[in-house]
């Protein structure tokens, strides 16, 4: 398979690497859409090798013989990090900060499809999230670390339309912030200096920005 590798500032080619193996209750899914994240840091620094990337959308294409909760052909979002499965913090949803990950390399006897910047990648079956039909892989992909800490912070603030949303820094998680009050009926203010994102705030309707 194909995999991104850094090999200068803001340069990038593909290396061909072997396809990941499945085991357990782990499946392989083809990468149709992975979001960049903390990697860009990479990306502009130049420091060369392979580009991680935690996070991504796609399909399954086989699972392992344990693998019970997808099949192959299922669309999903691929959850970032592992666990256990089975303590209580895996139970809760906070799975990646299980005390007792398991280890795809060792599990799968595998060196590749830990990451997501790939053709295909490997995850526990519990890790992956079946898509609605009518939710593209790109939209999809957002859900872990683009929207999801975003949804998680308006969802235990209980935002609604009664409130003000105050967003400091208007970045992808921000911008996500901002969006999901938005869509909760809130009054949204920002702070950013960035141009190109004070634009994209304005135009999703955050009411006043300050830079």
């Amino acid at each position: 398979m194909k995999r991104i590798v850094v090999t200068g500032r803001s340069q990038c080619a593909l290396e061909d690497i072997d396809d990941p193996r499945v085991a357990d209750n782990y499946a392989k899914v083809k990468i149709y859409s992975a979001p960049m994240c903390t990697e860009f840091h990479q990306f502009l620094s130049g420091d060369t090798g392979p580009l991680g990337g935690h996070e991504a959308a796609g399909e399954v294409v086989e699972v392992g013989p344990r693998a019970t909760r997808v099949k192959p052909g299922d669309r999903v979002v691929v959850m970032p990090s592992s666990g256990c499965g089975v303590c209580d913090l895996c139970l809760s949803g906070d799975h990646i900060y299980c005390q007792d990950k398991k280890d795809p390399n060792v599990i799968c006897g595998i060196e590749t499809g830990t990451t997501t910047y790939t053709q295909y990648c490997v995850q526990q079956d519990w890790l992956l999230v079946p898509l609605p039909d009518d939710l593209s892989y790109d939209y999809a992909s957002m859900a872990c670390c683009g929207l999801g800490p975003a949804f998680n912070a308006n969802h235990t603030m209980q935002v609604s339309a009664t409130d003000t949303v105050l967003v400091s820094g208007l970045g992808p998680v921000g911008l996500g912030t901002a969006a999901i009050a938005l869509y909760r009926g809130a009054r949204v203010l920002g702070l950013e200096v960035n141009p190109y994102r004070i634009q994209l705030a304005r135009d999703m309707g955050v009411e006043a920005i300050i830079d």
